[in-house]
């Protein structure tokens, strides 16, 4: 599974920095994988599969408030997994 991007890659294709592009993939990364490592030692069971699923079956049936609500949720479990105690 490829990691997603926090920046499309249409903001930064004309950056023309490959380094500091490169840097920046590897800090998110890494980022993402110290969430999920912080996430997991406390007992938390991966479930972004089934968060994905919801939205777009929401999305595809025309309902943008309850997709947007999922997303709300989704995102609001990432920052809390990714901020200390």
């Amino acid at each position: 599974m490829r990691p997603q991007p926090s920046i499309p890659p249409t903001l930064v294709a004309r950056c023309r920095m490959p380094r500091s592009l490169e840097s920046l993939h590897g800090l998110q990364l890494a980022n993402s994988r110290l969430v999920f490592a912080t996430a997991r030692s406390g007992g938390w069971q991966a479930r972004s599969h089934q968060d994905h699923r919801m939205i777009f079956h929401a999305l595809r049936a025309y309902d943008v408030h309850r997709a947007c609500n999922l997303l709300a949720r989704h995102i609001q479990t990432i920052e809390r997994l990714s901020l200390p105690p």
